[in-house]
């Protein structure tokens, strides 16, 4: 349980790490080399990806596997999440006319418990 918590601990840490380098690589792209915001966010996204999948499996779950091995499977898990993040929204919004402030909300309570565990047992256990 210990090990658990110090986890979530890393997990967020490293989630807010991601998220602080895609603003800022998205920002200072767009800034500094004057390419479109669009282009500048998809740069970022790409930035704060690979600082998420190197600081969870250097740091949060400290996986003993080769990089290498874990990054299919840590992908798969960004693209279902993302996936489902989308059809999630789509049903509350469109379909049960949730207002979508509530709608991001459920969105990233549910997402990141999902991501967490497919992460840890799947993607970054040990084999």
């Amino acid at each position: 349980m210990r090990e658990t918590f110090g986890q979530l601990v890393r997990y967020g840490l490293v989630g807010i790490a991601s998220a602080l380098t895609h603003f800022l690589a998205a920002i200072a792209i767009v800034e500094i080399v004057n390419i479109s915001p669009k282009m500048g966010n998809a740069i970022g996204f790409c930035v704060g990806f690979i600082t998420s999948f190197l600081g969870h499996h250097h740091w949060t779950y400290s996986a003993a596997q080769p990089r290498m091995n874990t990054l299919p499977r840590f992908t798969f898990v960004a693209v279902v999440s993302f996936a489902i993040n989308g059809l999630l929204f789509a049903i509350l919004v469109d379909r049960w006319s949730v207002p979508y402030p509530l709608a991001v909300a459920v969105a990233l309570t549910i997402i990141p418990v999902a991501n967490f565990t497919s992460l840890k047992f799947w993607t970054f256990a040990d084999r």
